[in-house]
């Protein structure tokens, strides 16, 4: 028997007897039924309540750190590492000049005379930074190719 079958197994009492709400006013009923008064049945309701609130947060204050640890994301410092380098890269990129007016999906308008600088590239798309404004935009490499002296292989795949 796991941990968790009496939980599960309360859900389904629950799920049949047409929701917890439900559960709790047959588990009355039957409590009226062999002598307990309202009050007992409110009283030993309201104590599994909180016994088994209660026995969540301790095993969760016990056990977090552990599943944490175990469970939780593997890559902090290689991503530290990792974002380091690209910043570093990305700094280093010339600028690209703009030759052909474009708009592209999502607001980005460049013009004749623009420049811009690739940060990362996934596939096709590339993330740039276009001097003079404080965001980075998405954009097609193959746009950038075609309206700059932008070249799409210049730039490490992530």
């Amino acid at each position: 028997m796991g941990n968790m079958d009496p939980y599960i197994d309360l859900s389904m009492q629950a799920h049949n007897a047409g929701g917890p709400a439900e559960l709790l006013e047959q588990v009355f009923q039957r409590g009226n039924e062999q002598g307990f008064s309202d009050g007992q049945m409110s009283g030993l309701v309201r104590g599994v309540i909180v016994g088994a609130v209660f026995t969540a947060g301790v095993t969760t204050a016990v056990f977090w750190p552990a599943l944490r640890e175990r469970l939780g994301p593997k890559r902090g410092d290689d991503l530290s590492a990792g974002a380091e380098e690209a910043i570093a890269k990305a700094a280093a990129r010339n600028w690209c000049t703009v030759t052909n007016d474009q708009k592209f999906k999502g607001g980005l308008a460049l013009l004749v005379g623009d420049r811009f600088r690739a940060l990362t590239r996934s596939g096709g798309v590339v993330q740039i930074q276009v001097d003079g404004r404080d965001e980075a935009y998405y954009a097609p490499g193959a746009d950038l190719e075609s309206i700059s002296d932008f070249v799409l292989e210049d730039i490490d795949e992530l």
